[in-house]
């Protein structure tokens, strides 16, 4: 298959299931008997280490605290809960965020919270509405994804730390786009939450992922007198209970190995201005992006065009050609095409999809 779609799911690397098999392995011999639980927490602590050290993040004593979850969503819906948001607050994000994030932002809309999506045309702009509103409303949250998954636009997360610092806003990022893609310095950002998938860019197993509480929120918390004034107790609100300890050995490797690699995924950048070159010569194609920066391994396109179907483009180019490609049609009314490669992607695996790319959108949208 000629294989375009990493942002949607990366294939799961060997070594990464190879360590899921030894873990999983060693752990039927011993099960949960005194030895076995011992050991489980033992390999969940080293696990946690090798993910923090990816995002270098602090988990020494009252420092931050990760724990592992299924998925970004269920880490975002764990979030989301234990904000404890009233009637009246106000939660900002993005027009640039994920499915699963804004169905979980509009159910808060019936408990009486407000929700303000600002427009990501412009990264000068929306950092302007952004403390706007936080200066003008009682703002509660700010949630954003570091990386967006439409075109793989990178919001300016420092500036935005800033903003929410000053206003006092607690601040929520989904990382899914960003982690194994882009660096992640969280010992640099005052974030509150960070969180992450590991079947994305850092080519993990799938059904496993991780959440960064930080020491700022649990700091919040303490102020508030609500108990959570140690490391540990994070644990006790975050973490669901037994896990897959072979998942979690799994994508503590995916990560310690992506760690190794990441000086050179902006290498990737080359193949996106090769693949921008290649658009640019088609009719009535539109990249899709804004004025700040984006990530190297993503580029989405549009064709304002009667006759257009994202879908339907990508149907052709998988059937007749095993190309994989996303069809993507969020946000609406817009239908796009989102293109995204890793390191085993070569300069005639772009050729080759721009040509067929060009025959599909000439066969299709003529019609």
């Amino acid at each position: 298959m000629h294989y375009f779609n990493y942002a949607g799911l990366s294939p799961t690397r060997a070594e990464a299931v190879e360590e899921i098999q030894a873990v999983s392995d060693e752990f039927r011999t011993l099960l949960f008997s005194q030895s076995g639980i011992a050991w489980y927490r033992k390999q969940v602590e080293n696990c946690r280490q090798k993910v923090a050290q990816l995002l270098h993040a602090n988990l020494g004593e009252g420092g931050d605290t990760l724990v592992f979850v299924p998925n970004a969503t269920t880490a975002y819906r764990l979030t989301l809960s234990a904000l404890e948001l009233h009637r009246g607050d106000v939660v900002i994000t993005s027009d640039q965020e994920h499915p699963s994030t804004l169905q979980a932002l509009y159910s808060l809309k019936q408990r009486g919270i407000e929700l303000i999506v600002i427009p990501a045309s412009s990264e000068e702009r929306f950092l302007t509405q952004l403390d706007d509103v936080c200066k003008e409303r009682r703002t509660r949250l700010i949630t954003l994804s570091h990386v967006g998954h439409i075109d793989g636009r990178m919001f300016p997360l420092q500036q935005v730390c800033e903003i929410a610092g000053r206003r006092h806003v607690i601040l929520a990022i989904d990382g899914a786009q960003a982690v194994g893609h882009v660096p992640v310095d969280l010992g640099t950002h005052d974030v509150d939450f960070y969180f992450f998938s590991g079947h994305k860019w850092c080519a993990g197993p799938m059904g496993i992922g991780a959440l960064l509480i930080t020491r700022q929120y649990k700091e919040r918390l303490a102020r508030r007198e609500s108990g959570l004034s140690v490391a540990g107790s994070a644990h006790e609100c975050f973490d669901l209970g037994t896990q897959n300890i072979g998942l979690i050995a799994g994508l503590a490797r995916a990560c310690e190995m992506k760690q190794q690699e990441l000086p050179a995924m902006g290498d990737l950048a080359g193949l996106r201005t090769l693949f921008r070159g290649c658009l640019s010569r088609m009719s009535d194609v539109e990249i899709v992006e804004w004025d700040g920066p984006h990530a190297p391994g993503i580029l989405s396109f549009q064709v304002p065009k009667a006759g257009f179907d994202a879908t339907r483009i990508a149907e052709y180019l998988n059937v007749k050609y095993d190309i994989a490609i996303k069809p993507l049609s969020y946000p609406q009314p817009a239908q796009l095409l989102r293109v995204s490669w890793s390191f085993s992607t070569e300069v005639q695996d772009i050729l080759f999809l721009a040509e067929k790319l060009d025959e599909a959108l000439e066969f299709h949208t003529a019609r």
